[in-house]
This record gives C-alpha cells, sequence and structure tokens, in this order.
C-alpha cells in the first residue's frame, strides 16, 4: 500500500518497527523528496494510518489502495 505523509523528517526505523507492531514481517520504503511511503504488510490500510498517527505522522492512503486494487506487492499489482 501507498501513502503520502504531510510534514517533514519522517523516521524510517521508528516507521518499520511500527509497521512490524501490526505485521512482523512488514516492510516499509520512504521518498523522503516526496512524503511517499510505501507499506508491504498484511494490515489493513486504516491499521496503518492509525499507526502512522501514533507516530504524529499524518497519512493519506492512495486512492488505489483504499478501495482495495493495484499497488506493489498485492495480487493486483500493476508497476511496470
Amino acid at each position: 500500500m501507498q501513502f503520502q505523509l504531510s510534514g517533514r523528517h519522517h523516521d524510517v526505523d521508528a516507521i518499520t518497527s511500527a509497521m512490524r507492531s501490526l505485521d512482523a514481517g512488514a516492510k516499509v520504503m520512504l521518498d523522503p523528496a516526496r512524503n511517499h511511503l510505501k507499506v508491504f504488510a498484511s494490515a489493513s490500510a486504516e491499521q496503518i494510518v492509525v499507526k502512522l498517527r501514533e507516530l504524529g505522522c499524518d497519512a493519506q492512503p492512495f486512492a488505489r489502495d483504499l478501495a482495495g486494487g493495484g499497488g506493489c506487492g498485492s495480487d493486483g499489482c500493476d508497476c511496470g
């Protein structure tokens, strides 16, 4: 799933730890220049947003992730 983060100075280690509290095998990729976060986890978008807000990150899932389709790491991957 992909998320747009607001603000700056996001701590990728803290985000990774928070995501792993939802899914021990979770992986994250952060593009700090674009405030773009990719999360590879079994957790729902809603669960991820709650954890990010606990860290002080306001996050908005990309529309296709809210609809449950597409995105890297999903069965409906439309990358490349």
